[in-house]
């Protein structure tokens, strides 16, 4: 009886570990969704207690962003995004950097 309960309690705190647990496992297939096959990410950066995923890319257009842009704001695991730089570079092409806020089912 005395193994049992000590058993027990090893899986009850196995449980609550693992609850805690953050698994980023759901963000690439998330990212490949929503993601327009005419952009490109150069750097991704995952603040996990803030539940922010940092990019930094490339679109072909301004056109092809605010698709890009549309998409995060349509994206189920997404909360909310803002853009916070974009410029063109030396190839016409638009390069600019986005925060979403990532729902907290996507690190779980």
């Amino acid at each position: 009886r005395e193994k049992f309960v000590q058993f027990y309690s090893q899986l009850v705190n196995l449980e609550s570990l693992l609850n805690g647990h953050v698994s980023a496992s759901q963000l690439f297939p998330l990212l490949e969704q929503i993601t327009n096959q005419k952009v490109y990410y150069r750097l991704a950066f995952l603040k996990v207690p803030e539940r922010e995923l940092n990019l930094e890319g490339t679109a072909e257009s301004y056109e092809l962003l605010a698709q890009q842009l549309e998409s995060y704001k349509e994206a189920e695991g997404v909360d909310h995004f803002s853009m916070t730089q974009s410029q063109l570079n030396d190839n016409n092409e638009v390069q600019f950097k986005a925060m979403l806020k990532l729902k907290d089912k996507i690190l779980k």
